[in-house]
């Protein structure tokens, strides 16, 4: 079963939420009823946590029960490509696990989101964030409640040993080359999901 919920929210997707406009929403986080905050370069794009908006809607009384619970496995996938990212979830259907799906095109915001999620899986694109790829590996190294989790990184072709050096001695799990073969990304993810013994 896949079940995809964010832990931090747009406007807009809180406006959609709340049934109100995008204009109502910044005003809630201009008087300080809604937390928020802004991401570096963004400009002033908020974003909102998970549970500040499960906090807020509840002191005002709005219904929280479509804003579902996470299930299973967490998986986390960072990739860029609109097409690689469609390709992932809709592999990722046939999982006989049950697993929540998180997705993130921007490198800023996946990194943000890994430790309020705290993967049991991450799957990630190297290509499009060769300079960003070390410190996230590093990042999911250094956090004890993360020991566990596994990783599952997508590059094209055979990545140079030089490139690959770093991240190779912070534990990649299983590399997949692209184009991806949906067989084998179903086979990995199975099996490094069940490896994970993160809670």
């Amino acid at each position: 079963m896949a079940v995809r919920q964010p832990t931090i929210y747009t406007t807009g997707q809180v406006a959609k939420l709340c049934a109100v406009s995008i204009r109502t929403v910044a005003r809630w986080i201009e008087m300080n009823h809604l937390k928020a905050f802004r991401l570096p370069g963004m400009g002033s794009e908020y974003r909102v946590l998970k549970k500040d908006l499960l906090r807020f809607m509840e002191e005002y009384h709005l219904p929280t029960d479509h804003i579902g619970a996470d299930t299973g496995y967490r998986v986390l996938l960072i990739e860029g490509n609109d097409d690689i990212r469609q390709m992932v979830r809709e592999t990722m259907k046939d999982q006989k696990l049950d697993y929540t799906l998180y997705e993130y095109s921007d490198f800023i915001e996946g990194l943000i989101n890994i430790g309020l999620i705290k993967p049991h899986l991450v799957i990630f694109d190297y290509d499009a964030n060769k300079a960003h790829s070390a410190k996230l590996y590093n990042y999911i190294n250094t956090d004890p409640q993360m020991k566990n989790t596994r990783t599952l990184i997508l590059t094209k072709g055979k990545a140079k040993d030089k490139e690959m050096a770093p991240m190779n001695k912070t534990g990649i799990s299983f590399v997949l080359h692209k184009p991806l073969d949906p067989v084998e990304l179903l086979k990995k993810s199975s099996r490094l999901m069940k490896k994970s013994r993160l809670k």
